[in-house]
């Protein structure tokens, strides 16, 4: 899931706290002594984009396993032969679709802002899991393997998302989440250059992802708790920009109705912009190869 500036598609911005939100826009959300200053704000930036590109170090580093792992043959479909490279790349951008309505509905949920910290957390810790040990644990079982990645990109989509509610509500929102895209735009190549270095150190390529998840998600983590302790939103970016709260069903309804022409195209836009992207950061390696230049390889 993507924020954008100022409310979220999916974040209701209010004046008052919500009764069924139990005050939390009011309590939690909003620091009246104010949040607003460089010191905060660099820490909610900093905190914010490092916390996220941290994730692509459990999530990309499988797809540059060697041949030797990657190119087991999985599954015949239709007359076709599909290696783990190709279904793992399969379960990937599914997991990650197939996983977006779930998430839309849990990050605007008042479950999820009353533990927001809590819920965040445990997305972290299970998708690096999840995708690490299972990597790891069935590597001689592959549709286990695609299964493990399949589960933690559901999970995974959530992340973005739930990370971008710390950015709302502010009059730095804009430029928080420029230095956020910013950093998960190179993300994608660190994190396989990270993995590659643990190949070179000796690591056995099926233990590379849970070697890398194991380093890199308590720093995420981490991060994300310096985040939480970083001011909140300030009263007078409450007066410039409103305070946030969940939204109902109703009112998600609501809004997408009023705003669907203007939203319609900027999903489309972000779509075809992200596959375009995931095909480079799944395929970089084959991308290198079959080039004719031995100097792009």
């Amino acid at each position: 899931g993507g924020g954008g500036a100022g409310a979220s598609p999916l974040t209701r911005a209010i004046n008052e706290p919500d009764l069924g939100t139990q005050g939390y826009a009011d309590s939690a959300m909003v620091d009246p002594e104010g949040g607003s200053g460089k010191g905060g704000v660099l820490t909610v930036a900093l905190a914010s984009a490092s916390a996220y590109a941290l994730t692509y170090c459990w999530r990309y580093p499988v797809f540059i396993l060697p041949s030797s792992v990657s190119g087991v043959h999985v599954m015949t479909l239709g007359g076709h032969s599909f290696d783990l490279q190709g279904c793992m790349s399969v379960a990937f951008t599914v997991g990650f679709g197939v996983g977006k309505v779930p998430a839309m509905a849990l990050v605007t949920s008042p479950l999820f802002f009353r533990h927001r910290l809590k819920s965040i957390l445990a997305m972290l810790i299970s998708s690096a899991a999840i995708e690490g040990v299972g990597v790891w644990l069935f590597s001689s079982v592959p549709w286990l393997v695609v299964l493990s990645v399949f589960v933690s990109s559901i999970i995974s989509s959530a992340i973005f998302g739930a990370i971008v509610t710390y950015l709302e509500g502010r009059q730095a929102t804009e430029a928080l989440l420029a230095v956020m895209t910013g950093m998960f735009i190179f993300a994608g190549n660190l994190s396989r250059s990270f993995g590659q270095m643990v190949l070179n150190m000796g690591a056995p390529p099926t233990s590379m992802p849970l070697i890398l998840a194991a380093t890199t998600c308590p720093i995420s983590c981490w991060l994300l708790v310096c985040m939480d302790a970083a001011p909140k939103p300030s009263a007078e970016d409450v007066a410039m920009r409103t305070a946030r709260a969940p939204m109902t069903n109703a009112e998600k309804i609501a809004f997408l109705r009023e705003w669907w022409l203007g939203i319609m195209p900027l999903v489309f836009a972000y779509a075809s912009t992200t596959g375009v992207r995931a095909f480079r950061d799944l395929y970089a390696k084959q991308v290198r190869w079959a080039s004719p230049s031995p100097q792009t390889r």
